[in-house]
């Protein structure tokens, strides 16, 4: 149907900055003049121009996002770097920015909601205020307050009780005849066969099976069979957190239970082991705690998962005499008056940043069919927070020294556990280091990060009694001396990385932190 000489729909991605200090791809489809029109009857209602803003990718790895919080309300009007919703990626909680002047007509998409998929429309904008008002009611579906209200649709009326009742009689009368439309009767049987009344209940004969009645008009359906309707997974789930699932209100066809509606129904406090005010228990009667996973810890999850299922690691393992590095570390700090205070762990990035210049084929990553040297040496450092493992990046490692290295991991560090990293700081390096030393690990072997090819697990220091050395080498005097020793491990993506390469890497590692003036050269 010819609409009134409707433009087109024109969907484009502008490549506009989200933020000036995350560059991004917004996701806008803009439409201009009348649009979205619906057609009721014979008149035709159309919105005005728009822009439909969807979920954009805010990282390499983005496929889902949560909305976390909207920072503006329906009708506000949004000014170039206002931000207008909080975003949690796969990395991070970054602020959404506008790129322009304009006003929030419609969110689509309610705080809270998890898993966006990357493209889908959260919100619409329209430039000019007097708009607002037509989006009132506005859905993707391309209603609107301007269209007139639908025809309610014509519904089944429901059947009267005294109507179900006198049905629930016949078909529950046995004895009674059935008629069909003709008004014969189905059931009848002349008294003169009817089989003579037996003495006892043993001499009576097996009943027959009553007649199938399904396809004769006219008569009854037959009685309900008293089921209670739910999916499987949503009984598992019901059981498994202590919840009866016939309480359970279900949004399924027909009224039936799914998963959604268990879990709904356990988050509202209506479950009867949370009205008793005791914790949920399993099939075994152990009490639990179900905590919601960040998108950053799924995420992690995810990849980790298919790092070690794709990934062929193998892992080397060496140890490191750090009593000069002790040494060095104490002398820098004396003079720093307080400006940093190194620690091992910027000595390890930038001892991993100088055997990564020296051994480039560490510095790589499978492309299937070619292996990507590169010639930056960009190092991420793995930091605990309570959201999830995040990595942010040391840009050129190798290049930067002690105290810049210092000063980065700690600012980096700070914004992490205060979830204030942006993308930048999380961009995909060339290598990873991760230190738990810290903690009082001794040794432990790390996953890859994909698409990496190594990662660097560092233990703590440990005292050990080794042989005293002369300038002569080794004394032969039995004399010994308490010596500190770092524990690490090199893993490595056997595709990328042969042993021989990966044993030279930690070699180059050993000496520099061995002999740590050769970092200062």
């Amino acid at each position: 149907m010819q609409a009134l000489g409707v433009r087109s729909l024109s969907n484009f991605n502008s490549t506009k900055s989200l933020s000036r200090r995350n560059p991004s791809r917004l996701n806008v489809g803009r439409v201009g003049g009348l649009s979205d029109g619906i057609e009721y009857g014979r008149r035709f209602y159309a919105l005005p121009s728009h822009n439909k803003v969807g979920l954009p990718a805010l990282s390499p790895t983005m496929e889902t996002g949560n909305l976390s919080a909207w920072k503006k309300k329906e009708g506000e009007q949004i000014k170039a770097g206002d931000v207008i919703a909080e975003i949690e990626t796969d990395k991070a909680t970054v602020d959404f920015e506008s790129t322009e002047d304009v006003y929030l007509a419609k969110i689509l998409i309610p705080s809270g909601t998890k898993d966006i998929p990357v493209g889908k429309v959260i919100c619409i904008t329209v430039e000019n205020e007097a708009d607002i008002a037509a989006f009132k009611d506005y859905s993707e579906g391309g209603e609107s307050a301007s269209a007139p209200p639908k025809a309610e649709k014509s519904e089944p009326k429901e059947t009267p009780k005294s109507e179900e009742s006198k049905s629930d009689k016949q078909s529950g009368d046995k004895d009674k005849p059935r008629e069909d439309q003709a008004g014969a009767k189905v059931d009848e049987v002349p008294d003169s066969q009817k089989p003579k009344a037996a003495k006892s209940e043993q001499s009576l004969p097996k009943a027959a099976p009553e007649p199938n009645l399904t396809g004769v008009p006219g008569a009854p359906p037959p009685p309900a069979k008293d089921v209670f309707a739910a999916s499987p997974l949503a009984r598992g789930t019901a059981a498994q957190r202590g919840v009866n699932v016939q309480d359970i209100k279900g949004s399924g066809p027909g009224g039936r239970v799914v998963q959604s509606d268990v879990l709904a129904h356990q988050g509202s406090g209506s479950s009867s082991s949370q009205e008793k005010g005791s914790a949920p228990t399993s099939s075994s009667g152990e009490a639990y705690t179900d905590l919601p996973n960040s998108q950053i810890r799924k995420v992690t999850a995810k990849r980790l998962t298919e790092s070690k299922q794709q990934v062929p690691h193998y892992y080397l393992t060496i140890d490191c005499n750090v009593d000069k590095l002790l040494e060095l570390r104490t002398k820098l700090n004396d003079k720093a008056k307080g400006e940093y205070k190194l620690s091992m762990n910027d000595f390890v990035v930038k001892a991993a940043g100088l055997a990564l210049r020296k051994v480039p084929e560490v510095n790589s990553q499978w492309m299937g069919e070619s292996i990507r040297r590169f010639s930056n040496i960009d190092i991420n450092v793995a930091v605990n927070t309570d959201r999830g493992l995040l990595t942010p990046l040391v840009r050129d490692a190798d290049k930067i020294g002690l105290a810049t290295i210092n000063k980065s991991v700690k600012e980096m560090a700070d914004k992490a556990k205060a979830n204030k990293l942006n993308l930048n700081d999380l961009a995909p390096g060339t290598f990873t280091v991760s230190n738990l030393g810290m903690f009082g690990i001794k040794h432990f072997t790390a996953v890859i990060n994909p698409p990496q090819a190594a990662i660097l697990a560092v233990g703590g220091t440990q005292k050990r009694l080794v042989p005293k050395e002369t300038s002569l080498g080794t004394s032969e005097s039995g004399e010994f001396s308490v010596a500190n020793y770092m524990h690490v491990t090199l893993s490595c993506d056997h595709r990328v990385i042969d042993g021989a390469t990966g044993a030279q890497w930690l070699n180059r590692f050993k000496e520099y932190m061995e002999d740590p003036l050769n970092m200062l050269l």
